[in-house]
């Protein structure tokens, strides 16, 4: 089964209203190219195994799939994480999340880590915590059954997960980082459970 969601619907949030979440665009476009400059001069290796890795090997891909894969999904839950962060509060999630994922995943396993699936991760873990029950439109594709389908958020990053324990029981020998993934998920978690701990206190507060 395949699940990719590819449009976000908040109703409560005018889009045209909100500033254009161009911080995830500086991402995007930033991983992208330093993925195909490293597989283009064929510095890869390097990047695994030396000091490279923390500051820049997570925004690196194995590959292209690997990329386009990441990348994807970062375009469509960051887009929306973004929004509602703001530019400086998404560079730092973004950049924390990243750098702690390479340096946990360096004191677990004794190879350097590249790819921004613990950014991924954090994005999901971030919005089960603050918009759970925010709906995406995505595309899913089961055997011979596709076509598009409007899911919770909680039930695509359900789905999700599930997907990545399943290929790591199926791939063990594989090149992702466990985890990176872990430390991500665990990261947006907390950092979710502080944005909403803090929007119930403002709540609370009587009005000026």
């Amino acid at each position: 089964m395949i699940l990719l969601p590819f449009r976000c619907i908040d109703s409560s949030v005018n889009e045209q209203e909100v500033a254009y979440p161009w911080m995830n665009t500086v991402f995007l476009a930033l991983s992208s190219i330093v993925t195909l400059a490293v597989l283009a001069t064929n510095y890869f290796v390097f990047l695994l195994v030396e000091l490279l890795f923390v500051p820049i090997g997570w925004l690196v891909h194995v590959n292209l799939y690997h990329m386009v894969g990441n990348l994807f999904l970062m375009l469509v839950l960051g887009n929306f994480v973004n929004r509602k962060m703001g530019s400086l509060g998404y560079f730092l999630f973004v950049v924390l999340c990243g750098i702690g994922g390479a340096l946990f995943h360096a004191l677990i396993e004794d190879t350097g880590v590249v790819g921004a699936s613990a950014i991924v991760f954090g994005l999901m873990g971030y919005l089960v915590v603050v918009a759970g029950k925010v709906r995406f439109d995505c595309t899913y594709w089961i055997v011979l059954f596709w076509g598009v389908k409007r899911l919770q958020c909680r039930v695509v990053v359900g789905v999700l997960l599930f997907g990545q324990v399943v290929f790591q029981i199926l791939q063990p020998e594989n090149l992702i980082s466990l985890p990176a993934h872990i430390f991500g998920l665990l990261f947006g978690v907390v950092i979710g459970f502080f944005t909403t701990r803090r929007e119930a206190i403002r709540a609370l507060e009587p009005p000026n």
